[in-house]
């Protein structure tokens, strides 16, 4: 193929291709920032529709591999130094000898994995070597690839931590407001879709529509406000486009379309409400009050499994399955009252190897950048 006679042409050390899902997001956005600012390099960012982004002088937008012959983006995959990554999306992609594939995660694994083993790549990171074990099982890769250098969108997360009701999301006659992350039940790519997990919500917990009224009555009575963050892989529910008055459902769409990154809005929170998802090990960096929603953790270990032995004692908080516990979880939130201060930390410190918010320094160092 014509695209093999650029492999001839020599590699460009400050050339750096950044990719992630969605667009210009997550772990591979905190890097491309980190990089804007200590200047020196160009960048191009492999995106699903050009149309979206003007190039500027130091970045281009170009159209992702997968879906024919792109000889643009054949180009740059053949002459970029290093190729940064958060979803695998480069399945024609064969590294040249000089150049550095490195996937940078997008969170340490608590599901068990669903095929990791086909990504390819030099390097990846992760929180600390307290869970590299649970990172190379999910990847099914060497551990030397995997570096304890921690997360760049924690960076973003450590810097944006605030006290109160600082959320750009918030609405008046609020004093809490709390994240809730759950992992995606069923999928719009039916490969990915936890078969014994669906809902009519896409929620665990509360499974009915008709359900989320009630809750959103008890949240406006307690000056409270739950953002219900979608996850990007989960099928469309017509309850998300419900309009309530305390209960709000956030696309990755909305955030950017607001100028926000995640991890930027998400420090603001008074607390986190999770499950299977890696975010509640992120969130232990700011100290809150996490309540993980296990109602259905039985049928969720016998459909994905986990790569814990015992993934309940990597949940320091309140374990809830049934909406008693949940409205508890949330009225100690109001409260201030927090009873797993010392068990968040506990297992803080063994997750993290660094708490300071300075990943993307460590990995710059790391690479000699």
């Amino acid at each position: 193929m014509i695209y093999f006679l650029f492999r001839f042409f020599p590699i460009d050390d400050k050339l750096i291709i950044f990719e992630s899902q969605p667009d210009l997001w997550d772990n591979a956005w905190a890097m491309y920032q980190h990089f804007r600012e200590r200047g020196g390099y160009r960048f191009v960012w492999m995106v699903e529709d050009t149309r979206l982004y003007t190039d500027t002088g130091d970045t281009k937008f170009v159209s992702r591999l997968g879906h024919g012959l792109r000889l643009k983006s054949y180009w740059f995959y053949s002459q970029a130094k290093y190729n940064i990554f958060t979803h695998w999306t480069l399945p024609e992609f064969v590294k040249r000898k000089g150049q550095v594939v490195i996937y940078t995660s997008h969170g340490i694994a608590i599901k068990a994995g669903k095929g990791g083993g086909g990504l390819s790549f030099d390097y990846t990171f992760s929180l600390g070597k307290f869970v590299n074990g649970a990172q190379c099982g999910f990847l099914n890769c060497e551990e030397e690839k995997v570096l304890s250098l921690g997360y760049p969108r924690n960076d973003l997360l450590i810097r944006n931590v605030s006290v109160g009701v600082d959320n750009p999301f918030s609405i008046k006659g609020v004093d809490k407001v709390v994240f809730w992350m759950p992992t995606f039940r069923k999928s719009f790519q039916n490969s990915l879709s936890e078969t014994g997990c669906d809902t009519e919500t896409g929620l665990p917990l509360y499974t009915e529509a008709s359900e989320l009224s009630e809750l959103d009555a008890f949240l406006r009575g307690n000056r409270l406000l739950i953002i219900v963050k979608i996850h990007h892989l989960q099928a469309t529910k017509y309850v998300f486009f419900k309009k309530f008055s305390n209960l709000l459902f956030l696309t990755d769409d909305d955030l950017k379309n607001n100028g926000f990154q995640l991890y930027e809005v998400l420090g603001k929170s008074d607390a986190l409400i999770s499950d299977y998802s890696s975010v509640s090990f992120d969130y232990l960096l700011v100290n809150k009050p996490i309540g993980y929603v296990l109602d259905d953790i039985v049928a969720y270990e016998q459909e994905r499994g986990f790569v814990w032995d015992n993934v309940k004692d990597v949940m320091p908080g309140h374990h809830i399955y049934n909406e008693g516990q949940f409205k508890g979880f949330l009225l100690d939130v109001k409260n201030g009252k927090d009873v797993f201060e010392k068990e968040r930390n506990l297992v803080k410190d063994r997750v993290f190897d660094y708490t300071d918010g300075n990943s993307c320094d460590r990995i710059v160092k790391f690479f000699g950048l």
